[in-house]
């Protein structure tokens, strides 16, 4: 009789155990799906009124771009999940799911147009307005973490650089269709790259390609402590000729979110093509004799130690010629521009 009553009683038992496993997982899976560390984040976003805007052009979030997230509160911890804009505009909402740890109170770093470290390149541009590096900051506040979800302040983006239009012209008043540009300060204040997060950057030169060469270029460029330096700007043009332009910058420097635009006449530097002149054979040229030659640009007057002279033949008769070549030209007598300071 004992045993009778013992079999269901286990079966009962057993029965209750798998219930009671079973309703647990079955509660466990949605906590499963946003880990503790996982939060959703909405935050409202506009650009302030000193956004760059260049040429009638304006200030616009886009879709397809990413805001990288560095909370200053953790370390400078950034984080690898990027926001997005949720439409086109001057204004929009950033949405994303952020992974680590984040609390009440936190300091965050929006950054806009970096990349995952929270660096903005700016040493390779390819001076088209739409490229431009027109990288951006917010700083916003945690004001609440619930339910896996965060909710920060109104996040207003400035400007790290300002955008440059440069126009360079010929001695004629042509314009120089700018194939390379290179842009170097004389105190070294030029930034190649910035990192937004700890605020610090490298200096150097800034170069501007394009294969197709541009009459007009737009350059993003940032400064440090940049009052009174001389900006050298070393242009090649579309037939690889070379000019030389300088100018300086401002007394109190270069600003943020400014749209500086300058027209600059360049000193020509260097002719690309050796150029050569032939000399009839019994007309031979000495080293300490002065030649005057017309090249396509400008007249230019030279002496036999300037330039590299020997025997050769011409396209126009296979007869040893002597000739006469050079290939860099120093100035054209172009001298300081005018106006000489940025403004």
């Amino acid at each position: 009789m004992k045993r009778c009553l013992l079999y269901p009683l286990t079966l009962f038992l057993c029965i209750l155990l798998i219930s009671m496993v079973s309703c647990s997982k079955e509660s466990q899976e949605p906590e499963e799906m946003i880990s503790k560390n996982s939060y959703k984040i909405s935050v409202h976003a506009s650009f302030a009124p000193t956004k760059v805007v260049a040429d009638g052009g304006t200030a616009t979030f886009s879709t397809s771009e990413k805001i990288y997230v560095c909370n200053t509160s953790r370390s400078n911890a950034m984080d690898s999940s990027p926001l997005q804009p949720t439409s086109d505009g001057a204004s929009s909402t950033l949405e994303g799911t952020l992974q680590g740890t984040y609390n009440v109170g936190d300091v965050l770093y929006l950054l806009y147009n970096s990349n995952e470290l929270g660096v903005i390149n700016y040493a390779s541009q390819n001076g088209v307005l739409a490229n431009v590096a027109d990288a951006a900051i917010a700083t916003v506040t945690v004001k609440s973490v619930s339910d896996n979800t965060i909710e920060t302040t109104h996040a207003q983006f400035e400007n790290l650089q300002s955008i440059f239009k440069l126009t360079f012209k010929k001695k004629n008043n042509t314009t120089i269709n700018v194939k390379t540009l290179k842009i170097t300060s004389e105190n070294n204040k030029l930034v190649q790259t910035y990192n937004a997060v700890n605020q610090t950057n490298t200096s150097g030169s800034v170069t501007i390609s394009n294969p197709t060469a541009q009459p007009i270029i737009y350059a993003s460029l940032r400064f440090e402590a940049s009052a009174n330096d001389p900006i050298t700007f070393e242009i090649t043009d579309e037939n690889d000729n070379v000019y030389i332009a300088k100018k300086i910058a401002p007394n109190s420097g270069f600003l943020t979110s400014k749209f500086y635009t300058s027209t600059l006449t360049p000193l020509l530097w260097s002719i690309s093509a050796t150029k050569q002149v032939y000399i009839a054979p019994h007309n031979l040229m000495r080293k300490d004799d002065v030649y005057s030659f017309a090249s396509s640009h400008y007249p230019y007057t030279y002496s036999g130690t300037d330039c590299d002279w020997g025997y050769g033949s011409s396209a126009a008769t296979a007869n040893p010629t002597q000739y006469f070549q050079w290939k860099e030209i120093i100035s054209d007598g172009v001298t300081a521009d005018s106006p000489k300071y940025f403004t």
